[in-house]
C-alpha cells in the first residue's frame, strides 16, 4: 500500500465513526478530497485517476464508474454523493471549500492531529479567517508555531474559544502581526530601488490563468483589494464594484477587467434585473426567462431570476471561458464578504462549481452564498 492508499484509507475509517458531528464528517471528507484527486494532466493513459486500480480500500467510495466517466463526475461530486444523508446533504461546492478549508488547517496549524483540527473546524473560523492568518504567517513565521501549541492545548470548549478569538484578531488585522526585523526589511526595499510586489499573498496556489499576474506589483492596494487580487490568482476569476475607482483602474491597466454591468454600458455579463420594488427591465433586452412580469424584486429575488435568464440566454453558457482570467466589475458586487451579486453567480458558472443550465438546486439554497448578504 503506498503512503497516499494509506492516507486514503485512514480517512475513509475516519467517516466510519459514528460520532461525527457534521462539520467533523464534512472536514474528514475534504481531506479525503485532497488526498485523491489528481489534476487531468497526470491522469493515467485511460484517463483513470490514481485509484482505479486499489485492492482492499473501499473501491465504490474512491473509483471512477463508467456511468461517472459518462456524466463527465468529478472526484467532489462522487464524494458529496457518497456521503449525502437524509439528515445532512452535501454538495460539491461544500466538498471543494471544505477542501481548501482543511488545506489552509494545514498550513496555519502545522503538525497537529485531526481531533485538534476539529476543536477550530466547530469554531467560528472562516476559510477567509484562515486565509488572512497565512498571509501574517508569511511575515511573522512564529505564528504558526505559537498557534498550534495553543491549538493543542485547548482541552475545554473556552480554550478553543480563545484561540478562535487570537485567530480572527489576526486576520483582522494580519500586517500588525509583522515582525520588526522583516518591518525593517520592507521598510529597506524601495530605498535599494527593490519594488515591493506582493508582499501580503495569501494565495494558496496560482491559477494556470493567472500566472503571468502573481508578481504583480500590489503596493498601492489596500488591504481588501489584495484579498480580492489573491481570490484572482488562487482562482482565475473574482468579482469586484465599480464603486472602487482605483481598483478598475488597476485592473484595465493590467487587462483584466470585465464589465458585467449596466450603469458602464450595457455588457453581454448584466443582470436586467436590479434591486428594488418595480420597474421595467433594461432598454433593449429581449428574452423570455419565465416570468410574465417585468417587476424587480429583492436581492434573492433577482437574483433568481438572472438564473433563470442566464439558462434561457442561448449562446451564454458557451463562452463563460471567455471569463476566466478576467475580475468581473458590477456596480453592487463589492468584496469576498459582501452584498451578494450575480457576478457571484457568474463565477461559479466559470469555474464548473455550478451547472448554469440545472435549475433543480434552489437559488436561496447555493452553498455559494454562505459569505454574502442575500438582503
Amino acid at each position: 500500500m503506498t503512503l497516499s492508499e494509506a492516507i486514503a484509507w485512514m480517512y475513509l475509517q475516519q467517516l466510519g465513526r459514528r460520532n461525527l458531528t457534521d462539520k467533523d464528517k464534512l472536514h474528514i471528507i475534504g481531506k479525503l478530497y485532497n488526498s485523491v484527486k489528481v489534476p487531468p494532466q497526470n491522469r493515467n493513459s485511460e484517463g483513470a485517476n490514481q485509484f482505479d486500480r486499489l485492492i482492499g480500500l473501499d473501491r465504490e467510495t474512491l473509483i471512477e464508474t463508467p456511468e461517472d466517466k459518462a456524466q463527465n463526475k468529478s472526484t467532489a461530486e462522487r464524494l458529496a454523493q457518497q456521503y449525502s444523508t437524509d439528515t445532512q446533504t452535501i454538495t460539491k461546492n461544500q466538498v471543494e471549500a471544505a477542501a481548501q478549508k482543511a488545506v489552509l488547517i494545514e498550513k496555519v496549524f502545522s503538525d497537529v492531529s485531526i481531533e485538534d483540527e476539529k476543536k477550530l473546524v466547530n469554531s467560528k473560523v472562516s476559510l477567509k479567517d484562515l486565509r488572512k492568518v497565512n498571509t501574517a504567517l508569511t511575515n511573522n513565521p512564529n505564528l504558526a508555531e505559537e498557534l498550534t501549541e495553543e491549538l493543542k492545548a485547548a482541552s475545554t470548549a473556552e480554550e478553543v474559544k480563545e484561540v478562535e478569538k487570537k485567530v480572527k484578531s489576526i486576520a483582522k488585522d494580519p500586517e500588525a502581526f509583522t515582525t520588526e526585523a522583516i518591518k525593517q526589511k520592507l521598510a529597506e526595499l524601495p530605498k535599494m530601488g527593490v519594488p515591493v510586489t506582493r508582499i501580503y499573498h495569501s494565495a494558496p496556489s496560482v491559477h494556470p490563468s493567472t500566472e503571468k499576474y502573481q508578481h504583480t506589483d500590489v503596493s498601492k492596494l489596500n488591504q481588501e483589494q489584495r484579498e480580492l487580487f489573491d481570490h484572482f490568482i488562487e482562482h482565475g476569476i473574482a468579482v469586484a464594484t465599480h464603486k472602487d475607482e482605483a481598483f478598475v483602474s488597476f485592473c484595465k491597466n493590467i487587462e483584466v477587467y470585465e464589465n458585467i454591468g449596466r450603469t458602464r454600458g450595457n455588457s453581454t455579463w448584466m443582470n436586467p434585473y436590479s434591486v428594488g420594488t418595480e420597474g421595467s427591465l433594461v432598454k433593449g433586452t429581449t428574452f423570455n426567462c419565465g416570468y410574465d412580469d417585468v417587476k424587480e424584486g429583492t436581492r434573492l429575488e433577482v437574483l433568481d431570476k438572472y438564473r433563470n435568464y442566464f439558462s434561457f440566454a442561448t449562446g451564454h453558457h458557451q463562452n463563460l471561458d471567455k471569463l476566466i482570467g478576467k475580475i468581473l466589475f458590477c456596480h453592487c458586487g463589492t468584496s469576498l464578504e459582501g452584498k451578494a451579486c450575480h457576478g457571484h453567480l457568474l463565477e461559479e458558472f466559470a469555474k464548473g462549481n455550478l451547472d448554469p443550465l440545472n435549475l433543480s438546486t434552489s437559488t436561496s439554497d447555493l452553498i455559494l452564498w454562505n459569505n454574502f448578504d442575500l438582503d
